[in-house]
């Protein structure tokens, strides 16, 4: 083999992952008592997350035209305490 040819074959990003998957696979996947957790906490974060955006995405691009929005011009709060 000529030299810089194993470099080229085996970039240094291709064995950082090959690192991450390996480190990955030994401290999550290996076994199932801690995939099946990981999976669910994985689960609930992305629902949150998406629920997040989505609700702020909504909220962008119906300013204006919500009831939070217009409240104020249809009901006047009066204090008659």
């Amino acid at each position: 083999m000529a030299v810089g040819t194993q470099e080229r074959l085996n970039p240094p990003f291709l064995m950082v992952f090959t690192q991450l998957a390996d480190a990955f696979y030994n401290t999550i996947v290996k076994r199932n008592s801690v995939f099946v957790p990981a999976i669910f906490a994985g689960a609930f974060a992305f629902n949150i997350g998406f629920d997040v955006a989505v609700s702020k995405f909504w909220d962008h691009w119906n300013r204006g035209r919500q009831w939070k929005d217009i409240r104020g011009r249809y009901i006047q709060d009066t204090d008659e305490s």
